[in-house]
């Protein structure tokens, strides 16, 4: 499994990117629309992301969980919209939080996000 992931020195998603012009990767798409599971489930990483994005407070989701025992998410808070409703850093983890348990109700068991 090792060897198909990596590859000359890179380790390999099945996402799409690009370099930009200060040498960062920048994922433009994926090249994959599910992935695998330690257990062998399949999720649906999209399905899962356009969910978190639906509270303004998430700017940005990505769902990862290839060959791992539980799906994970990567969030990004919208901060701009944090501070206009007067919210600090607390609140906004509590609100993500519930915004994923909220998510979560709704999966199944194999596809929550921890």
């Amino acid at each position: 499994a090792t060897a198909e992931v990596l590859k000359d020195g890179w380790f390999y998603t099945g996402d799409i990117g690009e370099i930009d012009g200060d040498g960062f990767l920048k994922i433009t798409d994926r090249k994959k629309s599910l992935f695998k599971t330690a257990g062998g489930k399949y999720v649906a990483p999209q399905q899962l992301e356009h969910a978190l994005l639906s509270d303004p407070l998430v700017a940005r989701s990505v769902i990862v969980g290839e060959g791992k025992p539980f799906v994970t998410a990567l969030i990004v808070p919208d901060w701009d919209t944090a501070r206009k409703q007067g919210m600090d850093e607390t609140a906004v983890k509590a609100r993500i939080q519930n915004t994923v348990d909220s998510v979560n109700a709704h999966l199944g068991q194999w596809e929550t996000i921890k």
